[in-house]
């Protein structure tokens, strides 16, 4: 799992991690599912992320965010099979849930109802390293 800061706002960067990742780690034996948390909607920057990961999980934090999902939402629902057998998370805060229209079809979706948790801590069993300079 890639989260933030914002991985997005990296975009090169990112794309040059995650293609290491996928080149070094058959070498080592595994393959590892690789996701990606993020709160950046662009369309462009997520399919240009579909050839290097297993799926995102994405958050809608305000107005602006639920106007982007509208539109990727609509670019996925359009495009190509491969971008639709990628994991599609979607977590939504009840008011950002309330701005969605009525007929909008998720379908491509895991839809998560979600509160907000102050210091959220590490869900029980999964490893969270910190890395202090990526890049």
């Amino acid at each position: 799992m890639i989260t933030g800061g914002e991985p997005l706002l990296f975009m090169l960067k990112l794309k040059e991690l995650l293609s290491s990742i996928r080149i070094i780690t058959p070498i080592q034996g595994n393959c590892p599912k690789i996701y990606i948390y993020s709160a950046v909607f662009n369309k462009y920057y997520i399919a240009a992320l579909f050839a290097y990961i297993d799926g995102i999980v994405l958050t809608p934090h305000k107005k602006e965010d639920i106007t982007e999902l509208i539109k990727l939402n609509q670019y996925l629902l359009d495009g190509s099979e491969f971008m639709k057998s990628k994991s599609l998370r979607l977590n939504l805060f009840p008011d950002m849930k309330a701005l969605l229209p009525k007929d909008i079809d998720l379908s491509l979706w895991q839809v998560k109802d979600i509160e907000w948790i102050e210091n959220c801590p590490v869900p029980e069993g999964e490893d969270f390293r910190r890395i202090a300079n990526l890049w």
